[in-house]
């Protein structure tokens, strides 16, 4: 039920967890990206069922490999045949967190819900939602109550001896360290495919007249060498502002402006800035 930021930082906690195993025993492990399904904020109905979608659709692969070895699930599927050794569902713990205190812990547990994967009867496999493929099976599944940082599982994860584990709704797991040199590391590996890139320039040259290399807005095609630093004179000569409505009209009607209003606020912006054009993302 989320949507594609909190998708996108889950990948980083990840990222980051991979990176640190691979870093700290002989094991390489690759990271997996699981296909990319509908979204509530994807509005594009005329684009049909959007699922099964791999990440070089809006990211860029090669540039994920900078950071950590990174593989599409379309080419995993190909290379083993669909066979997951393990699942292991991440949940809370049902005694929450005992004296209000919190520790880092993990433990395999009866699952607090239905489970989301069920045991064949034929092939003494486990089938179950997996990106809306019909032909991935796992040969174990468990539910694992865990709370803490994403580096509490890495004993767990070592101890194993499968060569390919899955952790379904590893949103459970936080950040080890929020805001530092691997976290940044991993956000700035995350470029936009070549596609979308170019899609984007196609729209700043003819709806904005913006370019580039006219605005100062240029970074190395190296993520490794850039660095970020305050400028003057940089951008274009225009407006933008994200103007979230939706679901956020609905369930904060109090504390959102109206259109009118934020029609008015932003022309007076515009003014202040001697501005007359706006560039204007909503849903």
């Amino acid at each position: 039920g989320e949507g594609f930021n909190l998708r996108r930082d889950v990948y980083m906690r990840m990222a980051v967890f991979v990176r640190k195993l691979n870093l700290d025993s002989d094991t390489r492990w690759v990271l997996v990206l699981p296909p990319w399904g509908h979204l509530y904020h994807w509005q594009s109905r005329e684009l049909g069922h959007q699922i099964m979608m791999p990440w070089g659709d809006f990211f860029d692969i090669r540039s994920l490999n900078h950071y950590v070895p990174v593989m599409e699930f379309e080419e995993w599927r190909q290379r083993t045949g669909g066979v997951i050794d393990s699942v292991y569902y991440l949940q809370g713990y049902k005694e929450g967190w005992k004296d209000g205190k919190f520790e880092e812990k993990y433990d395999i547990r009866d699952c607090l819900e239905e489970p989301r994967y069920q045991l064949n009867s034929d092939n003494k496999m486990f089938s179950g939602h997996f990106f809306f493929y019909q032909d991935i099976f796992a040969k174990k599944f468990a539910c694992l109550s865990v709370q803490g940082m994403t580096r509490v599982l890495s004993k767990f994860i070592k101890s194993l001896t499968d060569q390919s584990v899955m952790l379904d709704r590893a949103e459970n797991l936080l950040h080890d360290f929020f805001g530092d040199a691997d976290y940044w590391a991993a956000r700035r590996s995350m470029r936009f495919s070549a596609k979308l890139v170019a899609e984007a320039d196609r729209v700043r040259r003819e709806q904005l007249g913006s370019e580039d290399w006219t605005e100062n807005t240029e970074v190395k095609a190296d993520w490794w060498r850039h660095r970020a630093g305050r400028q003057q004179g940089r951008g274009g000569d225009y407006g933008c502002v994200h103007m979230r409505r939706g679901d956020f009209a609905r369930s904060r009607g109090s504390q959102v402006p109206s259109v009118i209003s934020v029609g008015k606020q932003l022309a007076q912006r515009l003014k202040k800035r001697d501005l007359d054009l706006l560039f204007l993302a909503t849903d």
